[in-house]
């Protein structure tokens, strides 16, 4: 059992991440081993966990996930259907579906060609599977 932040005023949803840009209270630059587990709290700057990402997604029938940026006060908002997350040890990212009816907002620049990260196993400083360095450049694990 893990706690987690739910958010009920827009159909309710988990945050399987919040990561606040001006405030730095948590470093997200880890190894892969505390992406997997999740680090921070559930009610501040906080990333849930890989295999609890991939726990939730699996025992569901349609997954919804909600790409949310808060650029300086006005929310840029991206929706994907039937998101999942494969089994380690790589968690790679599946994706379909975006809606862009309710996507308009921020536009698909998860799956877009050439920039896509479906089908992507996710790296951390110490399990780069990216050719460019990507999560000590950007300190942060991610399916760059």
């Amino acid at each position: 059992v893990i706690e987690v932040k739910c958010n009920f005023q827009f159909g309710s949803f988990t945050f399987i991440q919040h990561k606040n840009m001006d405030c730095k209270e948590v470093d997200f630059n880890r190894g892969i081993q505390e992406y997997i587990d999740g680090f921070g709290e559930p009610f501040g700057e906080h990333w849930i966990g890989l295999q609890h990402i991939h726990d939730i997604s699996q025992n569901r029938n349609k997954t919804l996930l909600s790409v949310s940026l808060d650029t300086f006060g006005a929310p840029k908002i991206s929706y994907y259907y039937n998101f999942k997350l494969q089994p380690g040890p790589d968690f790679r990212i599946s994706l379909s579906e975006y809606d862009s009816s309710y996507s308009a907002t921020a536009g698909d620049s998860l799956t877009v060609s050439g920039e896509s990260i479906n089908e992507r196993p996710f790296s951390a400083y110490d399990r780069d599977n990216t050719s460019h360095n990507c999560p000590a450049r950007f300190e942060s694990g991610w399916w760059y």
